[in-house]
């Protein structure tokens, strides 16, 4: 899985994924299962298992403060963006032979904007705002990244 296969599949999903007036984004679970390259019962058995025996998936979503009620409903009312970088680093780091690349490749370029936002809130920096351009949506920054990140993988192949 390249970083050109994620830029599309974020394309792809990104009718699924929405922002809130408070830049709270949730995606839906077959969103958030493309991104983590498995399928969406796999998450979804994961999510329903929370109110009977949780899943280890369950269990880290609930130590993050989440309800085991509400993992039942994210199905329908779809996946806040918290729990998506969750489930993201359970696929990436923690799911035993479960463990994706693409979940791997996903949560690092996640990793890269959320400490670029980090630092940026420290520093008090706020986007320029223009009168001619919009800004860049965060799928799109993201869709932005992992192309530069191709083009830069490209690059270090060909000098090797």
């Amino acid at each position: 899985m390249s970083q050109i296969e994620i830029a599309e599949i974020i394309e792809q999903i990104k009718q699924e994924i929405e922002v809130d007036a408070n830049g709270q984004a949730k995606a839906s679970l077959r969103a958030t299962a493309r991104l983590a390259g498995v399928s969406d019962k796999a998450i979804g058995k994961a999510l329903e298992s929370a109110n009977l025996e949780p899943s280890k998936l369950a269990k880290m979503l609930m130590q993050q403060s989440f309800d085991a009620a509400n993992l039942t409903d994210w199905r329908t009312s779809g996946i806040p963006d918290t729990a998506i970088a969750i489930i993201l680093e359970y696929y990436a780091y923690e799911a035993g032979r479960y463990c994706t690349k693409q979940a791997r490749l996903v949560c690092r370029s996640f990793n890269t904007i959320g400490i670029r936002a980090w630092i940026q809130d420290k520093l008090g920096w706020t986007k320029p705002v223009t009168d001619n351009k919009t800004g860049m949506t965060e799928i799109q920054l993201l869709a932005a990244l992992a192309k530069h990140l191709a083009e830069h993988n490209t690059v270090a192949k060909i000098r090797v």
